[in-house]
């Protein structure tokens, strides 16, 4: 019994969830609409197929991501709906004639439908395709296009009217069904459906688990749309399968005609294949690998063939990376020496190993034991030895270190704090120049006192602090100039500002970011997006319209982050709003009193007038006219929201005076 189908957002999820095919066969399942809703919109099918692998990869990121809005079907047409606008952007607006497009059969209402709702701008075409031919509600429409509901249900209702009156004077309803039963524009060859199968039973390549356990066990693992066998006389150029060996392994394998790629994978796991990408050319007989690190690894590979088809999978190993050698020493002088001639014996972990040496940091070079040194300067000398061995890497120096000394020696912090911190505990490491010294510390202003290393310090106060460390060797002599640390307890967090930038603006926002403390970093969020870094002088840009959120949280040097993020809230409008005409006198009328009242799609707008093709100036409604001549008039009102966005359509009303 077959499984029903996974549901759009069971798709969507898992999807989200990285899975590829999944996003596949979502995208499959409204390929057809995707593709007409497209073609329609840019008029041309190669700019429709570009627009559209946009779409399907900035889909796919909204679902990674979590940016994806509304329904899954919903959130495909508003990510294509933006890369078709975005294709326009480019490629320029259609040409009158990419109208005559066969989108409509010729003749009667479905043309002349066609034809007033392509006479549309772009944008709005969109906007009324997704609605009427897509069937999204405008609740739906709003949340995937992140608009304003309100505005864009009467954007909506205006466009049908449009499209009714310019199609005949069709009712709207009428019009928008017309529209709707368009025939829809046939896809370009649809893509084949990817399944692989074991035996006779099919087994969707999303299981890769299942498909390596096939693999395995020896099953016979083949793709239905180009099927490819796995590389022949596959082999090691440079080692023997099972033995210690260098850390790069090289590989190689017959010439495979029918191959058109490969995909390779160097692993520790024993039953792992490579992904289906392909990562060497067909005409490619061989790999390396890059440095190994110790241990056991495989080699995999796999053939891809004609169409999307892969091999099951042939593999070779395992190749022995030994560790690298280690070096003792069997003799050296002590910590403390009063000879300038020092003399080494060390060896190698591994027989055979090649060593190298270097005395106070100067360049590694061949060496061999006993190993002396004359004529050594007075102070701190140290040798490092290391040894290379079958795995081709050097292993970790040996490193002796010893003083010919006459002098006092030298403290060095080698672990502390350092700049603020919160803190309230502290500890130290400290070293000399020499062995076998004496250390003293003292905190901030008390007396010093006898010390050794780790030193630890609890129930610090939250200000600045100094510590101080000095050795005396056994000579009696003193460093007179101790070590010191200095760093600062902060457990207060910062207060965050947030200046300029309020009520309704253009798509860029600029504002001024502030904290209570100096030296603090900065991160936003934008509209519930994840925190993020951002700097001082804020300048957002490219905004869309709508509503839009900072939250601002100020971090300091010691970690303390203001637990009440900052926030500023305000409004991008770039949407013109629409105007309707509520009131006004018969179109003839033997009255020289005309009174008009009106509206608009948005709030808090500001009208403008038009009396008989005079200059618009700002009025406000209801208006009334007295005094008017006999003859024709004309009245155009249009709105102009806070943003400075006027209606580009004015609605007018024309009436004669007997």
């Amino acid at each position: 019994m077959e499984e029903p189908p996974l549901a759009d957002e069971e798709l969507a999820t898992l999807a989200a969830a990285g899975d590829r095919r999944a996003f596949d066969r979502l995208y499959e399942r409204h390929r057809s609409g995707l593709h007409d809703f497209a073609a329609r919109v840019v008029r041309d099918r190669r700019s429709a197929a570009r627009a559209m692998r946009t779409a399907a990869a900035q889909a796919r990121a909204g679902l990674r991501d979590g940016r994806a809005r509304g329904s899954p079907r919903a959130w495909l047409y508003a990510t294509l709906h933006g890369a078709a606008l975005d294709a326009l952007l480019e490629g320029g607006l259609p040409a009158a004639e990419d109208h005559a497009l066969p989108f409509a059969a010729p003749g009667g209402e479905a043309e002349a439908v066609w034809r007033a709702a392509a006479a549309l701008a772009p944008q709005d075409y969109a906007l009324l395709d997704l609605h009427v031919r897509r069937g999204l509600e405008p609740d739906e429409l709003a949340e995937g296009l992140g608009v304003p509901r309100g505005a864009l249900a009467l954007r909506l209702a205006r466009l049908r009217e449009v499209v009714a009156a310019d199609a005949g004077g069709l009712d709207a309803s009428t019009a928008a069904a017309i529209l709707a039963a368009l025939e829809p524009l046939p896809p370009p060859g649809a893509r084949l459906r990817r399944e692989w199968t074991i035996g006779r039973r099919p087994l969707l390549a999303v299981a890769g688990a299942a498909l390596v356990a096939a693999v395995a066990t020896g099953a016979v693992v083949g793709a239905r749309d180009g099927g490819v066998d796995d590389p022949d006389g596959l082999r090691s150029v440079s080692h023997r399968v099972g033995l210690p060996g260098a850390h790069v392994v090289a590989v190689s394998w017959s010439p495979q005609p029918d191959g058109e790629g490969f995909s390779v994978l160097w692993t520790r796991d024993a039953g792992a294949l490579p992904d289906e990408t392909v990562d060497l050319p067909a005409s490619a007989t061989g790999a390396r690998s890059p440095a190994l690190a110790p241990g056991k690894w495989w080699f995999a590979v796999r053939a891809h063939g004609p169409g999307e088809g892969w091999s099951g999978g042939v593999r070779l190993g395992p190749f022995v990376v030994p560790d690298a050698p280690a070096v003792t020493f069997a003799d050296r002088p002590p910590a403390a020496s009063d000879s300038p001639v020092a003399t080494f014996r060390f060896r190698a972990s591994e027989s055979g190993a090649e060593l190298e040496c270097a005395l106070d940091g100067v360049a590694f070079r061949a060496c061999e034991p006993p190993l002396r040194y004359r004529r050594l300067e007075e102070g701190r000398h140290r040798l490092a030895v290391r040894a290379t061995g079958t795995s081709g890497v050097a292993g970790e120096p040996a490193v002796h270190e010893w003083v010919v000394d006459t002098r006092a020696p030298k403290t060095r912090l080698t672990h502390g704090p350092s700049g603020p911190t919160r803190v309230r505990a502290a500890r130290f490491r400290f070293t000399a120049s020499e062995r076998s010294v004496r250390f003293a510390c003292k905190l901030d202003e008390s007396r010093w006192r006898p010390c050794s290393s780790p030193q630890r310090l609890s129930h610090l106060t939250e200000a600045p602090h100094r510590f101080a460390v000095k050795a005396r060797d056994r000579a009696g002599n003193t460093d007179r100039t101790p070590a010191l640390a200095r760093w600062i307890v902060d457990r207060t967090a910062p207060g965050t500002l947030i200046r300029g930038g309020s009520g309704s603006t253009g798509r860029t926002a600029r504002f001024t970011l502030a904290a209570t403390e100096s030296g603090v970093v900065f991160r936003c969020s934008l509209d519930g997006a994840a925190f993020s870094g951002c700097s001082s002088s804020l300048v957002l840009s490219g905004l869309r319209s709508g509503r839009h959120t900072l939250r601002v949280v100020a971090r300091d040097g010691a970690g303390n982050a203001d637990a009440t993020p900052a926030e500023r809230r305000w409004l991008v409008d770039g949407d013109p709003p629409g105007t309707l005409l509520t009131e006004h006198p018969p179109t003839v009328t033997g009255s020289r009193r005309a009174a008009f009242a009106f509206a608009a799609t948005e709030a808090n707008v500001r009208f403008e007038c038009s009396l008989d093709g005079r200059a618009f100036a700002s009025c406000s409604s209801p208006i009334v006219y007295i005094g008017m001549t006999p003859g024709d008039h004309r009245l155009a009102v249009r709105a102009r929201d806070r943003a400075g966005n006027v209606d580009r359509t004015p609605v007018t009303w024309r009436w004669r005076v007997r």
